[in-house]
């Protein structure tokens, strides 16, 4: 249903992140024993910048390909329908920069000896595969977080979004 809600709002009320945040905090049906967190980016291409607006959801990870290093981005915030503001944010982006979006089911996922797969190892693993695709960087890290929790069974969804920034010109 948020999800119905969010395209409604992208394609008919606005293309500000902020506005559609605010909009959907105020008319997401959540039950009150639940909770939902969310990132909400938009890519300027032109301009190589994230802006983005979180509701309680994950760091985003950055890769700084000229400085071979991850950023924690925190992103935080209140969860959807409990806030009542939102700020709206920016990353630049420089060539060969990645973004790796996941869910706290991938950081949260555990093994038999009930530890996490966790944050540093998701940035290590950000680190070490920058230089695959998108797609090869989120099956890898699957990959590896699969290895980890062996038969443990996981409680929660493991998602992974991955993308990079090239400023390689097709004109």
């Amino acid at each position: 249903m948020v999800r119905d809600i969010l395209r409604a709002l992208i394609k008919n009320v606005s293309s500000d992140i902020l506005t559609i945040m605010e909009l959907l905090n105020r008319s997401a049906d959540i039950p009150r024993n639940m909770f939902m967190s969310l990132n909400l980016l938009q890519w300027e291409i032109d301009t190589n910048v994230i802006n983005y607006v979180s509701a309680g959801h994950e760091h985003i990870l950055l890769y700084r390909d000229a400085f071979e290093k991850v950023e924690h981005i925190k992103a935080g915030g209140v969860v959807l329908s409990l806030a009542e503001k939102f700020n709206k944010q920016q990353l630049h982006l420089k060539h060969n920069d990645h973004i790796l979006l996941y869910t706290d089911g991938v950081t949260e996922a555990r093994n038999m000896h009930q530890q996490q797969f966790g944050l540093q190892r998701t940035s290590d693993l950000l680190k070490l595969y920058c230089n695959k695709s998108p797609k090869v960087l989120c099956e890898q890290i699957y990959k590896e977080l699969l290895l980890f929790s062996g038969e443990t069974k996981q409680y929660d969804d493991i998602t992974l979004v991955a993308l990079r920034y090239s400023n390689i010109n097709y004109s």
